[in-house]
Formats: C-alpha cells, structure tokens, sequence
C-alpha cells in the first residue's frame, strides 16, 4: 500500500509489438500511506472498512457495465502483513457480499 509503488506501476505498461497489452486504471486503484509491518493481524484488522469501502465501490464500478461476471482471481502474498492479513480480509469480505461468484484465490 506503499504510495510510490503503486504510483510507478500505475504509470508502467506492459507493450507488446502490436501495441499496449494493459495498464492499470487509476481510478480503481486503492491504496493509502503506510503499511502493516510484516504484521498479519495489523493487515487484517487495521485496514479493514476504509480500505474495503474503497475496494467494493471500485469493484461494483467495474462489474456495473458487465452483462456477465464470472467470478474473482485474486493473487495475495502469505508474507507480512498487507498482503497476507488484508488479503484475507478482503477475500473473507468479497464471499459474504458474492456468495455466488466463483472465486480463485492464489497466494
């Protein structure tokens, strides 16, 4: 959640010949100062409804033009604190508000 992380990768796109192969939207990029301290519980309680008030309007943004939503990939860290404790939270949180997508988590 580190600001000049998620900035660099916001501003990098991977290309291939033909042209751009993605980038990220910044508008549905959700990130704040600081981190968790390679702490799990940190990552899982501190974070929690700021971060998720963020992450589920950006999600619902995202599926609104959708005729079709197939499910979540979601890729986490099981180290520190960010990735592993708010990843689990934000997984925990995505099943009980889509109880019928598929969801493939892979960390």
């Amino acid at each position: 959640m580190e600001p000049k992380v998620v900035q660099k990768c916001l501003t990098s796109t991977k290309q291939t010949k033909s042209g751009i192969l993605w980038e990220y939207q910044g508008q549905d990029v959700v990130y704040k100062q600081g981190g968790s301290g390679n702490n799990w519980a940190l990552g899982y309680h501190y974070y929690d409804e700021e971060v998720y008030a963020a992450t589920s309007e950006s999600i619902r943004r995202q599926l609104e033009p959708m005729d079709y939503f197939g499910g979540f990939q979601v890729l986490q860290s099981l180290a520190g604190g960010t990735g592993s404790g708010l990843g689990t939270h934000l997984v925990e949180r995505l099943r009980e508000d889509f109880p019928r997508a598929n969801l493939i988590n892979v960390a």
